[in-house]
């Protein structure tokens, strides 16, 4: 994220604080922008956070959870989605990792419903490979506050400031497509 010169600030929050100092050990390129001064780094439970952050506190919240099961179910939850709708600015977005649609399209379609039910204007599920997580097929689901998800900024991509190994345009516009079995899935 902070990769984005236009990024003001990004408050990461992680509940335990040994992962992440032993990813600054052992994974440093992956934590390069942890000393960033735009980057707020908070050893919290990102729930309560997200429950108790003022009203409209932000632009984007990016939910990197673990697998819905046990405490992180929750974070799959409606009540869940409800605080992080209030938690957004207007034309605000969140995203959240969604499993593999091969094995938890039940769960994709539960994630659409609740971000409906907490008042989310629209939600996409985007497609991409990663060939460690089951099937080797994994998704994100995005959701707009209170108007369409935006239009794809294609000139941003084209002219992104920093590389990237993977990201363009091309497949942008690929991780969007929605397999039919996915389509009839959503529609129920």
């Amino acid at each position: 994220v902070l990769k984005h010169k236009e990024v003001k600030q990004v408050d990461m929050v992680e509940i335990d604080e040994r992962v992440t100092r032993v990813s600054e050990q052992f994974f440093p390129e992956l934590c390069e922008s942890n000393n960033d001064p735009r980057a707020n780094i908070r050893f919290d439970d990102g729930i309560n956070w997200v429950k108790n952050c003022p009203a409209g506190s932000y632009d984007v919240i990016i939910v990197d959870g673990s697998d819905p099961e046990g405490p992180a179910a929750v974070l799959f939850s409606e009540e869940f989605f409800e605080a992080c709708h209030r938690a957004l600015k207007t034309g605000g977005i969140i995203t959240g990792q969604s499993e593999s649609p091969l094995f938890h399209m039940k769960l994709i379609s539960h994630i659409h419903k609740a971000l409906a039910a907490a008042g989310f204007k629209e939600a996409r599920t985007l497609h991409f490979p990663q060939c460690t997580y089951p099937s080797g097929w994994w998704t994100t689901t995005l959701a707009c506050k209170d108007q369409p998800i935006p239009q794809f900024r294609i000139q941003d991509v084209e002219n992104k400031s920093f590389i990237t190994h993977y990201y363009n345009v091309d497949v942008h516009r690929a991780c969007s497509a929605t397999p039919e079995f996915m389509k009839q899935a959503l529609t129920k």
